[in-house]
């Protein structure tokens, strides 16, 4: 599996600030191998905690987060961290995130890594799986690219774990993402 020639995310020239004008893939970003291709003209941006939705657990970042027609920027993981064993370990699953964000309207789907270095992280490898698309565009992008997008990481990955319903947060800036 190789990258296309025309990927792209870019703030919107209209919107973001000048000198933050595009993202380098494979450096700051990388789309994941279950993307659909496609793209969000300028769109705006709302961070969605962990992009999870799950009835059972009676727990929904999107019921917080306005991401239709938007792009939904969510961390990697959980709010368990790393326990394979704990209770959002199957709605944490990176396809179940896509599939939530799709439900909700969004029109693309952004990662936040885990890892400092984009090439860290284990979704940062371009691998097509057989299971099928995303029905959205979805990458993987840096921590350092998310801070660029979003402020303050540690404060946001505190709302996200804490689960509280007041996570409400857009951040004023459109991208176009095309995958």
């Amino acid at each position: 599996m190789e990258l296309g020639k025309n990927n792209l995310i870019a703030f919107d020239p209209e919107r973001g600030p000048d000198d933050l004008t595009g993202f380098t893939v494979g450096k700051d970003w990388m789309p994941l191998g279950f993307s659909s291709n496609g793209g969000a003209q300028g769109a705006a941006t709302v961070f969605a905690g962990y992009g999870i939705s799950s009835a059972e657990l009676k727990y929904d970042d999107y019921a917080v987060s306005n991401v239709k027609d938007r792009v939904a920027i969510v961390f990697e993981g959980t709010p368990d961290g790393d326990n394979p064993h704990g209770q959002f370990a199957q709605a944490g699953q990176i396809r179940f995130k896509a599939a939530a964000a799709r439900a909700a309207g969004a029109r693309a789907l952004l990662i936040i890594a885990s890892e400092d270095r984009l090439s860290d992280d284990r979704l940062s490898r371009l691998a097509y799986d057989n299971a099928g698309e995303a029905g959205i565009p979805s990458a993987l992008i840096s921590r350092q690219m998310a801070s660029r997008v979003l402020g303050d990481l540690a404060g946001l990955q505190k709302i996200a774990d804490a689960r509280s319903s007041n996570r409400r947060y857009s951040t004023g800036r459109n991208l176009s993402v095309i995958v």
